[in-house]
């Protein structure tokens, strides 16, 4: 997506930071001679797609997750119930790290304790630190950790919660020191496939509360519709929820697969919804528009694909931050200008002719900047009437 999306976005706060001054890792104690890439490396046990009866909360907390991938440049890709619950991959500068995922939608009677987190149902192994800490394994990525529940943690486990602003953590200060103390003494000689034991998963590992599923639906809704303004102006709700929707339809199809989600599969599966053309106003209103101005059916046709194509481009977003060199904001000075000529009867042109002036001016400052690597002429006439769908400029003359 364009810096435009990016900067008016908020980061959601599901989005974990991983940056600051001692943000590098520790190695891990044991390190493994075999080392392979994540989407190498095949997990030792994959249950592939859970069984569904409608969308679940984590269906919804992993949608959440991918909404990340719009407004974080660092998160790339999202892995959905493969090796983990979720897994997103982040990249800062020349590293790479793993976030394993651990998604619990049960509320239990009390909150998050230690001996909850190390509750065995079946053995060795089966606990929820354990299948996390499972997760260590001899990738070339980092690996970091996080739990995602519906109720928040009892007061021993808490100095997980909250970003991890530095990873990893000091084991030796209180209190993580006597949560590392805790969980090793429950689940004893346990150890990941790398060597590591709990107190490497606790200093890696961060506990964020959703605390229902109409709370995360509703929050990643207000992204979407964020999302879609700026690429579309004001939507329907209904636009909003379909686009989600499809997202969420993404997440399910992807549960079990090798093949990640990355930014662009976010965006694909948003666009459709958000720029649907049946009973959208903006075109609407643009068709009016040229027709008012006395154009006929076919320069109507090919105003609304320039329009389309322009918003379904990379320019489409990085058109909503404007640069004052930029050569969208020099087309937009330009269309003011005339227009006030226009709208002040200081022109003896009609408004099919007007229509024609606007779009030889751009053509000139196409000429004028193509050399800059900037874009096509179509895509400055896409936003051009982008401007006249948006009620920023009209052709007609103001009545007297």
């Amino acid at each position: 997506m364009g810096a435009g999306w990016r900067k008016g976005v908020l980061a959601l706060s599901v989005a974990v930071t991983f940056r600051g001054a001692g943000d590098k890792l520790r190695s891990p104690m044991t390190e493994s001679p075999a080392a392979a890439t994540f989407v190498s490396l095949k997990p030792p046990d994959t249950g592939g797609a859970r069984a569904r009866a409608g969308f679940d909360y984590q269906d919804h907390v992993t949608a959440g997750i991918c909404l990340t991938l719009l407004s974080d440049p660092e998160a790339l890709e999202v892995w959905v119930d493969y090796h983990d619950d979720i897994v997103l991959r982040w990249q800062s500068g020349s590293t790479e790290r793993l976030e394993f995922i651990q998604v619990k939608s049960s509320e239990p009677e009390q909150l998050w304790s230690t001996a909850m987190l190390c509750s065995r149902p079946s053995g060795v192994g089966t606990s929820v630190l354990e299948r996390s800490l499972a997760n260590d394994r001899p990738f070339i990525e980092e690996r970091v950790f996080r739990i995602i529940t519906a109720r928040a943690p009892a007061s021993g486990v808490a100095c997980l919660s909250g970003p991890r602003e530095v990873s990893p953590r000091d084991r030796n200060k209180p209190p993580l020191k006597a949560l590392c103390e805790e969980l090793e003494s429950r689940i004893g000689d346990f150890r990941s496939e790398c060597g590591n034991t709990a107190s490497f998963w606790a200093e890696r590992a961060v506990w964020e509360v959703l605390e229902s599923v109409d709370f995360v639906e509703l929050r990643n809704q207000a992204v979407v519709r964020k999302f879609a303004e700026e690429i579309q102006g004001p939507v329907f709700g209904e636009r909003v929820a379909s686009a989600y929707q499809n997202l969420l339809a993404l997440v399910v199809k992807r549960s079990g697969s090798p093949t990640g989600i990355n930014r662009n599969d976010v965006v694909a599966a948003l666009l459709p919804a958000v720029i649907a053309n049946a009973g959208l106003p903006p075109a609407k209103t643009l068709r009016d528009k040229l027709l008012a101005a006395g154009l006929g059916a076919d320069i109507v046709e090919a105003a609304q694909d320039r329009r389309m194509r322009f918003r379904m481009s990379p320019a489409g977003t990085a058109y909503l931050d404007l640069g004052k060199d930029s050569p969208f904001n020099e087309v937009e000075s330009r269309m003011l200008a005339l227009m006030a000529q226009h709208q002040s009867g200081a022109d003896d042109l009609t408004d099919a002719e007007f229509h024609a002036r606007c779009l030889k001016e751009i053509g000139q400052v196409f000429q004028r900047r193509k050399d800059d690597s900037g874009p096509t002429e179509g895509m400055l006439q896409g936003a051009f009437y982008e401007r006249v769908a948006r009620c920023f400029h009209r052709f007609t003359r103001t009545a007297a």
